[in-house]
């Protein structure tokens, strides 16, 4: 990978983390459902623009970000519009998965 590819992807995963930073920083008074969807979205856009990420790790990170598109999902389907205590937890595990998995690329490049 060139040097300015790798800045690039540099670039990706600091915005993720910041992604992620938002979507908490929003959640703290009230999980609602516009937050997480700004995030799903977020992530999949930034996901798309890395140049090239190790198959090993997207995979990892497709299934963490599907489990935040599922709980969405869900809530959306039963009318909801904060996330329940269930679907909290779910999205709260996934976002540490996801935390640790964007870090180990950052420290890794």
């Amino acid at each position: 990978m060139s040097r300015s590819d790798h800045e690039y992807d540099l670039r990706q995963y600091m915005q993720m983390l910041m992604a992620i930073q938002r979507y908490q920083e929003k959640s703290k008074n009230a999980q609602n459902l516009q937050s997480l969807a700004d995030l799903i979205s977020d992530l999949d856009a930034l996901r798309c623009c890395l140049k090239n990420p190790s198959e090993s790790w997207l995979k990892e990170f497709q299934s963490e970000w599907a489990t935040l598109e599922e709980v969405y999902a869900v809530m959306l389907d039963r009318g909801e519009a904060r996330l329940d205590e269930v679907g909290g937890r779910l999205v709260e595990e996934s976002i540490g998965k996801l935390l640790s998995l964007i870090q180990s690329q950052k420290d890794e490049k």
